[in-house]
């Protein structure tokens, strides 16, 4: 049998039968493989925060709808909003708070919701802040929504 120093020092002459392995092939048997697929999403997933929807207080649920019932009878001149509102998570429990300019085409009572320009399904109850910011003039320009103008589309 020989000893260790001996194989260490001997010249390594090759496979007669098979051709020599490239760099890459050989590396590519060292690679790590993922023993779990998809492990890591999986963890990614669970490391993900969510928020939890807040309860709104009476008041502000007062002066939403007070704000929704303005856009509904002035629909016609699509009101620009910033609205902050809680869109739930499609994979598990809470959600985040978005807040957005929207362009309001509708208001469907029926379904409780706002529809924007885009489409966009905004339901009343998910909404947490709304502010109204311009709207369509007469000849179909923007025009700021300022106190004055806001407490007269009220009336």
């Amino acid at each position: 049998m020989l000893k260790r120093s001996e194989l260490v020092n001997m010249r390594y002459e090759g496979s007669e039968t098979r051709a020599h392995m490239s760099m890459r092939n050989r590396a590519a048997q060292f690679a790590p493989f993922a023993a779990l697929t998809g492990y890591d999403d999986i963890i990614e997933e669970t490391a993900r925060l969510t928020d939890s929807e807040i309860s709104i207080a009476q008041d502000s649920v007062d002066r939403i709808n007070d704000c929704v019932r303005v856009i509904s009878e002035n629909i016609f001149r699509r009101p620009l909003v910033t609205v902050k509102y809680f869109v739930p998570d499609g994979k598990k429990s809470g959600g985040k708070y978005v807040t957005a300019q929207k362009s309001i085409k509708k208001v469907d009572s029926a379904q409780g919701a706002l529809i924007t320009d885009e489409l966009e399904i905004i339901p009343i109850a998910a909404i947490a802040e709304i502010a109204l910011c311009q709207a369509f003039s007469s000849d179909g320009q923007r025009k700021e929504i300022d106190d004055e103008l806001y407490f007269a589309l009220q009336t």
